[in-house]
């Protein structure tokens, strides 16, 4: 469940209850696996669980400008907090 689904809308989906956790970096960092970023450009990142493979996984869910990366953050932690168990990508583009 650590990738993104697609559910029968053709919207693509994160599974919220596999983040263990997410970060925003600041632009023009390095994402946490290392990778250069554009001057411009931040990212949304979270490591999530693969209960089942006992192993955790990196994904880049949005890069953008500081201002959209600092967005969609703000987007997914709501939704967490919230309680939700997936967030829709078209509900923070």
């Amino acid at each position: 469940m650590a990738w993104l689904e697609v559910d029968s809308n053709q919207k693509s989906l994160i599974n919220l209850d596999q983040i263990q956790s997410i970060s925003c970096t600041k632009a023009g960092s390095k994402l946490p696996n290392g990778h250069p970023l554009q001057k411009e450009h931040a990212a949304v990142a979270a490591y999530l669980s693969h209960n089942q493979l006992d192993v955790d996984g990196l994904i880049t869910i949005f890069i953008g400008t500081q201002d959209q990366c600092d967005q969609v953050y703000q987007s997914i932690m709501n939704a967490i907090r919230g309680g939700k168990s997936f967030i829709s990508i078209q509900d923070y583009q």
